[in-house]
């Protein structure tokens, strides 16, 4: 009987590296320090710091214009708006103290000029006036509830009323 040989390919071991251990978190910081590049000598490196006109801030704030405006008008970001106005909050609060005054400055000359409503609003918001009914009547008959506003209306009524009867007899007097 013959004998069947029998054999075997030699296979060729594949050689793979060794693996590696996961780097240590220390390690990995190491690593990623070492390989970031170095800033220029003198100077901080990254972006280029975006500068504003504070002129032109402060006039846009002085007209009442909101930080969403400024930064589209100034055309940045407004994080990049909001972290300049972190870095000089006395400019940001100079130009809106002067638009506060100005307001008031207007309010108080309509008031004056005869503007009822500013007069009530000036009450309500600088003394501390309320809207809450008034009551008014002559003696001996019922009182008449009137509201802040209705009061100084029918008080500007009967000025204009007693202004025309003036008029009226100076004229006839003449």
């Amino acid at each position: 009987m013959a004998t069947k040989k029998t054999t075997r390919k030699k296979t060729a071991a594949k050689k793979t590296a060794p693996k590696r251990k996961k780097a240590s978190p220390k390690r990995a910081r190491r690593t990623a320090k070492a390989t970031r590049k170095k800033p220029p000598k003198g100077g901080k490196g990254g972006r280029p710091r975006i500068e504003i006109d504070w002129d032109t801030v402060a006039r846009l704030l002085r007209v009442g214009n909101t930080n969403e405006d400024i930064a589209a008008i100034l055309e940045i970001s407004i994080a990049t708006l909001q972290a300049r106005f972190a870095e000089h909050p006395e400019k940001v609060e100079a130009a809106r103290a002067t638009r506060r005054s100005n307001l008031r400055t207007r309010q108080t000359a309509n008031a004056l000029a005869g503007s009822d409503r500013m007069l009530i609003h000036l009450g309500e918001h600088e003394l501390g006036q309320r809207r809450k009914l008034q009551l008014s009547g002559e003696p001996g008959q019922p009182p008449v509830a009137f509201t802040v506003a209705e009061f100084v209306q029918l008080g500007a009524a009967r000025q204009k009323q007693r202004l025309a009867i003036e008029a009226e007899s100076s004229d006839d007097g003449e």
